[in-house]
């Protein structure tokens, strides 16, 4: 909403501290590509879950200060020893970017594959981008790697592919050996040169993300900054054959190879797309209540619930939820199916069951996350999970492995490396299907 008289725009954000920094994050990036030139003085965040009280208002002067101080209060309130140690003072005092990257990966918790993602995103699109120090502003970032074994080897140059689940990789088959007149290590006498912040940002990324060198005894050295002229022009002639641009919605121009191209741009889309995001708002914004909980087994208390989150053909649930429900309620964990076609009110008290959820259970059919235009059809269940409630995610695939499934939210989830256990339509419930379930929620 916006208020003229006063200059005020307030956004509604429903959900976690990291859903509110992505929010600051695409704001800056709206900025910065649409409205150039247009600042912002003051940033307010009212009721920041786990403040003293909902009328809270924790205010910072300008969209970088908050989105720092936003950071800061997620690494307090996180629970101990879920974080990295160690970030210097200089690094959590610097106001500028590559200071806040650099500190934002060295307090990355390990298991947040989905923000660990967004972070590499950011990372790369800096140090690519138009404010980035001028000697990295290439389309894709090159790096160099040595024979540690041995004092004089040849040095090679690869390129770091970008792929979906903050999957990063080398570009093997692409490399480039370097002549003698190239430099990874340019002359450092300048305190303010930036080169060596920017090579210990990529070595973090690659030990955060699990990158391994591309041969055995190789080691990361540096950034290519400098080639001799046969070397660049590989570098160029490369970039230009295999890689080529994604718009990502919240960090901007990312290049990618083309063998990932096509991944990247369907689940961007689903990312962008503004209408499965305001069908789900408007849901957040009603009052509705849950599903009731019934009485569990035996006069004991239920230990957990899950979501079931599955096709109605016919307005019937699918029978294996039915089994599958029967099943965990013995080891007193329930398993809500909501039928969201019984009527809007019932739609509505879909996404208040989810809240109380601890797991979501996708049941992957062959038209699994098909938007139907309900409004709490599996499309945007998956879409309201993964964006404000972020618990585990438990994939049934029920479709052979080499069959892809119709519609783009069902690729984009079976895709990832969540929890996936093979169930096919029809056949008996898989002995190992309610202890993984169990496993994931947690439960002795």
């Amino acid at each position: 909403a916006v208020d003229p008289a006063s200059k005020l725009i307030r956004i509604q954000c429903y959900g976690n501290s990291t859903l509110r920094q992505r929010v600051l994050d695409a704001l800056g990036e709206m900025l910065r590509t649409r409205f150039p030139g247009v600042g912002i003085r003051t940033v307010s965040l009212i009721g920041i879950p786990g403040e003293a009280s909902e009328d809270t208002v924790v205010s910072w002067d300008g969209l970088g200060d908050a989105q720092r101080g936003l950071a800061q209060w997620r690494r307090r309130n996180r629970p101990t020893g879920t974080g990295a140690q160690g970030a210097s003072a200089a690094a959590q005092a610097s106001p500028d970017a590559l200071a806040q990257l650099q500190e934002e990966l060295d307090e990355q918790p390990r298991g947040e594959e989905a923000e660990l993602e967004r972070l590499a995103f950011r990372c790369v699109a800096f140090l690519t981008g138009s404010e980035a120090p001028s000697q990295t502003r290439h389309k894709v970032l090159w790096l160099v790697y040595h024979d540690s074994r041995q004092s004089h080897s040849p040095r090679g140059a690869y390129p770091l592919l970008l792929r979906l689940n903050a999957d990063l990789c080398l570009g093997e088959e692409l490399r480039v050996e370097l002549g003698p007149a190239s430099r990874a290590t340019a002359a450092r006498e300048r305190t303010d040169d930036p080169q060596p912040r920017i090579d210990h940002l990529l070595r973090t990324l690659l030990e955060a993300t699990d990158v391994p060198p591309p041969a055995p005894g190789l080691e990361f050295e540096s950034v290519l900054w400098e080639a001799d002229h046969d070397s660049r022009a590989k570098v160029e002639t490369l970039t230009r054959r295999h890689f080529s641009r994604v718009k990502h919605p919240e960090v901007g121009d990312l290049y990618v190879h083309s063998e990932h191209r096509s991944e990247f741009r369907d689940a961007m889309a689903m990312l962008a797309s503004p209408a499965a995001q305001a069908r789900v708002q408007h849901q957040v914004q009603q009052p509705p209540n849950a599903m009731p909980l019934p009485p569990a087994p035996g006069g004991r208390q239920w230990r957990g619930q899950v979501f079931a989150s599955l096709r109605f053909p016919d307005g019937l649930p699918k029978p294996e939820a039915l089994v599958l429900k029967e099943s965990l309620a013995e080891k007193l964990v329930y398993l809500h199916i909501v039928n969201p076609s019984a009527g809007q009110s019932i739609s509505d008290a879909v996404f208040a069951t989810m809240k109380q959820c601890q797991a979501f259970i996708a049941f992957g059919c062959p038209r699994y996350g098909e938007d139907t235009g309900n409004p709490a059809c599996t499309h945007n269940e998956v879409g309201y999970w993964e964006t404000t409630l972020q618990g585990p995610m438990i994939l049934l695939r029920m479709i052979p492995w080499g069959q892809p499934f119709g519609h783009l939210t069902a690729r984009v989830l079976f895709g990832r490396n969540h929890l996936a256990l093979d169930w096919q339509e029809g056949e008996d419930m898989p002995s190992n299907i309610v202890p993984e379930i169990i496993r994931a929620l947690g439960l002795p």
